[in-house]
């Protein structure tokens, strides 16, 4: 029975530390299989951008219940990008054209306003003939109160509604 009880304690051990060793690799293939250190690197940069985003579009759209969102997962070839609106994801695909649009020009004031050039500027076409006049309006105040990065706009829309916050237009 000593023997027997020293065989059946040994066999418990060896196989407690198997299922560890196994516990241990699966964790490992895990993180730096496809896509698995990738997403564990860029998913803190993607986060950060999705914080300075959501301030642009706070400010564009003047709700506070939206939120930029980066999906970053760790199945291979998998990414996407939307709004979260009342805590429901909408992946940028669904979102309406203006929407598309003031996202768009929150990405690239985020772009824009980090990077080290000295002119920080963007050109963009046709941004507003998506939005109606409020939206457009708004939208102004906003890039307006951006002291660091200039912006020329062109497109068909009059936009008549944000004359008296614009700097200048022709």
């Amino acid at each position: 029975n000593i023997k027997y009880n020293e065989t059946i304690e040994n066999i418990t051990n060896l196989k407690f530390e198997a299922e560890m060793r196994s516990t241990a690799l699966s964790l490992w293939v895990k993180k730096t299989d496809t896509n698995g250190l990738q997403t564990t690197l860029t998913e803190k940069p993607f986060e950060e951008l999705a914080d300075k985003m959501t301030g642009y579009i706070h400010q564009m759209y003047r709700n506070t219940d939206l939120k930029a969102h980066f999906d970053v997962s760790t199945k291979a070839n998998s990414f996407s990008f939307g709004l979260i609106r009342d805590s429901v994801y909408i992946p940028y695909d669904l979102l309406s054209s203006g929407e598309k649009c003031l996202y768009a020009l929150a990405l690239m004031i985020c772009i824009t306003d980090n990077t080290k050039s000295p002119l920080k500027l963007l050109l963009c076409d046709d941004i507003f003939d998506h939005l109606d006049s409020i939206a457009i309006e708004n939208t102004f105040k906003a890039l307006k109160e951006l002291k660091d990065v200039q912006f020329i706009f062109a497109g068909v829309k009059d936009c008549n509604a944000a004359r008296d916050v614009m700097l200048h237009i022709d």
